[in-house]
């Protein structure tokens, strides 16, 4: 059964309403018209602490385009996406072309056109763990749409909590250098009475 696409967006706005006391923009949004791999990905983001919105098709939800709910970064799975022709060129319209990272297929859009963009690419065959590092190396340096790039509160506080702990730490006693070693050593051992010379051709006679 295909749900008609003013329904998808309707619903989709309920639940953001509904679900969200304090709305703000998903740290990641997945447009993916398999399900598979789309549920995949999402897991795993969610799994590595980020805000997820999956979708199916395009355009995404209207609320999602807004001004302060636009997602920080998006990742375009072109596998069995309708007029992906369509969807690199109009993205650039929601975000900037930094933020885009595009799974490739065969028989979609060349690779050439797709960085021609400014998009950043990733070709199959790609495991989950290779796009979410991919995906977190963007969000490090990425604020949210209207942020202008910079760090978000969270972000901002845990590299506070992080500077206070290597401000605690005690610092590493100076360990003593081998030549000062060498030098109490040798101071040691002068104190001591100097041992008999032998002489030449002659055994130190006994007590």
């Amino acid at each position: 059964m295909t749900i008609p696409r003013d329904l998808r967006s309707a619903v989709f706005a309920s639940y953001v309403r509904g679900a969200m006391i304090d709305p703000k923009p998903p740290d990641v949004m997945v447009l993916g018209a398999e399900w598979p791999e789309r549920a995949l990905l999402r897991a795993q983001l969610i799994e590595e602490g980020y805000g997820v919105i999956a979708v199916d098709a395009w355009p995404i939800p209207r609320l999602c385009r807004r001004a302060g709910m636009k997602p920080r970064v998006m990742i375009i799975d072109l596998k069995g996406l309708p007029r992906p022709q369509d969807v690199i060129d109009e993205i650039r319209l929601v975000l900037r072309p930094e933020r885009v990272v595009v799974i490739v297929a065969l028989g979609t859009v060349a690779v050439e056109d797709i960085e021609r963009h400014g998009y950043q690419v990733v070709s199959r065959p790609a495991s989950i763990g290779d796009i979410v590092a991919t995906i977190t190396t963007l969000l490090r340096g990425t604020g949210s749409e209207d942020t202008g790039g910079h760090m978000r509160k969270q972000d901002r506080i845990a590299r506070n909590q992080e500077q206070k702990r290597s401000e605690h730490q005690p610092e590493p006693k100076a360990q003593p250098q081998p030549e000062e070693t060498a030098q109490v050593k040798g101071s040691a051992s002068s104190t001591q009475p100097p041992r008999p010379q032998r002489q030449p051709g002659r055994l130190p006679l006994p007590d």
